[in-house]
């Protein structure tokens, strides 16, 4: 969307993505990527652990990524960097001289804090590692700045302090709740498509859900919906329809590719889902949720709307009683269908092409204040 808003206002714009066969038919460029997984029972709990584990560890790794992001800036040309959760495409702007904005959500953008903040609120961490992991991320971050001529970062948090920025969240649904002041553009996410959202027979409660298809849990979802007798359409990604036609049953319908979101939002009575891309959306359209984390990005938007009161959740080992008793209490829970229907009021008229159309009159008044490089 953004992309779309940037285009119709003139800019041409050059996506520099991880996987630029998704993009299709968009043109979009490969951008410099970290391949390698994160060792097996790896936790983050700050923004400088996912460094750590995406090329960050060693300068002899992150040299290879700056100078990737280096060759693609000097092949592009470009006026502005727009970085959504691309740190190193940050660092490299910074070696480039390159004008930086950013663009995403409150978990690409923490507060700047020193050290940047627990995303484990729900967990006690000491302080002592933390301060570790930020260091050694900052070494190696200023050693690799240095060697390329770029200006080095007193702290980890002038990587963000240096940039201009788009939070694009709602105050409620910001990952970190005591961010403090901050200038709120609203979520942004493109138009709902894909198949008619055919609803199973049955008179009760209808579910619209969407979870990976390769988790364990999704076959205790749908026996729950199905025990429940709650009509459902479950969004499985990642299955083939052959398996999505034996996984189904007389009041779940089970779909193997994009279910038409808007249209199900509008004719579901709640949301059961692990993404949380679908909260706003089914926030806005009065739709509690029920969240099915795995992610600790996923769990932080679960410890936001939980305490307010605008869904529930379940841990990612849930069973199907569970999955049960935790569908019960979310549809028994008449105050929580009361303040979600709040928030939907409180930002009624919403669509995403405002947050676009800001920051597209935020790049413009960026690039106006500096000559175009070439």
């Amino acid at each position: 969307m953004l992309a779309d808003a940037l285009t119709e206002a003139g800019h041409s714009v050059i996506l520099a993505v991880r996987d630029p066969v998704a993009w299709q038919p968009r043109a979009a460029v490969q951008a410099p990527a970290w391949r390698a997984a994160a060792p097996p029972g790896f936790l983050a709990s700050r923004y400088a652990d996912i460094l750590l584990h995406a090329g960050y560890a060693t300068p002899e790794a992150l040299h290879g990524l700056l100078t990737g992001w280096l060759d693609l800036f000097a092949r592009t040309q470009p006026d502005l960097l727009l970085a959504d959760f691309a740190p190193t495409a940050m660092l490299a702007s910074r070696i480039a001289g390159l004008a930086l904005a950013v663009s995403g959500d409150g978990y690409g953008l923490p507060p700047p804090t020193e050290p940047l903040p627990n995303m484990r609120r729900w967990a006690t961490l000491p302080a002592g590692p933390a301060a570790d992991a930020e260091g050694r991320v900052l070494a190696v971050a200023n050693a690799e700045l240095s060697r390329l001529g770029g200006r080095p970062l007193p702290a980890l948090a002038d990587l963000f302090r240096d940039a201009e920025t788009f939070l694009c969240s709602f105050a409620e649904l910001d990952h970190y709740p005591d961010r403090g002041a901050a200038d709120y553009f609203g979520p942004v996410y493109g138009a709902g498509d894909g198949r008619p959202a055919d609803w199973p027979p049955g008179a009760a409660e209808r579910c619209f859900a969407r979870i990976d298809g390769r988790r364990p849990l999704l076959a205790p979802l749908i026996a729950a919906l199905d025990t429940l007798g709650l009509p459902a359409i479950v969004q499985a990604d990642h299955i083939g329809p052959s398996l999505a036609a034996s996984l189904s049953r007389p009041h779940v319908l089970v779909v193997a590719g994009s279910v038409d979101r808007d249209a199900a939002l509008a004719s579901c009575d709640f949301v059961a889902c692990e993404d949380s891309a679908m909260v706003a959306p089914a926030l806005l359209a009065g739709r509690p949720v029920l969240m099915l984390p795995r992610h600790v990005e996923q769990m932080m938007t679960l410890h936001r709307i939980a305490p307010q009161g605008l869904g529930h959740g379940v841990p990612a080992e849930a069973d199907a009683a569970g999955l049960d008793a935790a569908l019960r209490r979310l549809l028994d829970d008449t105050a929580c269908r009361q303040r979600v229907a709040g928030f939907a009021r409180s930002y009624q008229g919403y669509r995403p092409a405002m947050a676009a159309d800001a920051i597209v009159g935020g790049v413009k008044s960026l690039t106006e204040e500096r000559p175009p490089s070439r």
